[in-house]
């Protein structure tokens, strides 16, 4: 072992935990799971922080108790670059963290983030008294300025009864220069409509909006230039609505014209290729 290698790792490493990092990245990446690759740590010395360096990482709480650690996981897989970044929770102790996870996310994420919020049975009495105190709701700041780097985000929640997921805008005049893609699925806007979205994020290629909440009143209009995907299903409360999207292509829309509805359409999406 030269003296190189020495440096990196302990005199007891074995061969493996001797090569270069990007080939212990390589033979990561054939490890199924980001908790499959989290295990390695135990190998050595050498193998404690690869993992750290995986372009894409998936976290989840589902069957796993509050203690078992996700939240540092997560918080030293936030101090690293990463392509891409999955977190599906549902304990109410994790979800205090959301929103700080989705801002320190959108300054190291380049590519996607997907977070996902399930529905949490309360199962101990400390579990109710979390439900009690309706930790059960969860705010997201949509990430906004210079520093924000990500290109596509998805925002699903499964929450039921009351309980409710809400992506609140900036107060301030800002933009999300960076996002190209969005979904949101069962989520609440607040702090503003539809409009105010779409004027933050004017780099939008892609928008989904499934089960969604807060538009501007009875009159949804979306007007993009550069859109040029739009996936409509069930948005509450409208009457009208006006697609104006010169380079739109493919166009879905489900669960907006009811049968005891009087809901109107007008598009003006001259590029149009392809309609669900």
């Amino acid at each position: 072992m030269n003296s190189k290698l020495l440096e990196r790792g302990a005199a007891d490493d074995d061969i493996i935990s001797s090569l270069t990092d990007d080939v212990l990245l390589h033979i990561l990446s054939f490890v199924p799971t980001t908790e499959d690759a989290v295990r390695t740590r135990a190998l050595s010395r050498r193998w404690r922080h690869v993992w750290l360096c995986l372009p894409a990482l998936a976290f989840s709480d589902i069957g796993k108790i509050p203690t078992s650690g996700l939240d540092e996981l997560i918080n030293a897989a936030l101090a690293h670059s990463h392509d891409t970044l999955t977190i599906r929770i549902q304990h109410p102790r994790h979800k205090l963290h959301a929103n700080a996870w989705l801002q320190q996310a959108a300054e190291r994420v380049h590519g996607n983030i997907s977070l996902r919020l399930d529905d949490y049975s309360p199962i101990t009495i400390e579990d109710r008294q979390w439900h009690w105190h309706g930790f059960g709701n969860v705010v997201l700041d949509l990430p906004c300025g210079d520093d924000t780097r990500t290109a596509a985000m998805s925002f699903r929640s499964f929450l039921q009864d009351d309980k409710m997921l809400t992506l609140k805008l900036p107060v301030a005049p800002a933009v999300n220069s960076s996002l190209t893609e969005l979904e949101l699925f069962n989520i609440r806007l607040d702090g503003g409509g539809l409009s105010d979205l779409l004027s933050l994020c004017g780099q939008l290629r892609r928008l989904l909006l499934h089960v969604f909440w807060g538009v501007d009143g009875p009159d949804l209009k979306i007007t993009s230039k550069l859109l040029e995907e739009l996936d409509l299903d069930y948005i509450d409360g409208i009457v009208r609505l006006e697609v104006s999207c010169p380079k739109l292509r493919l166009l879905r829309i489900k669960r907006l014209f009811q049968t005891d509805s009087k809901l109107v359409g007008s598009f003006c999406t001259p590029s149009l290729e392809e309609i669900h």
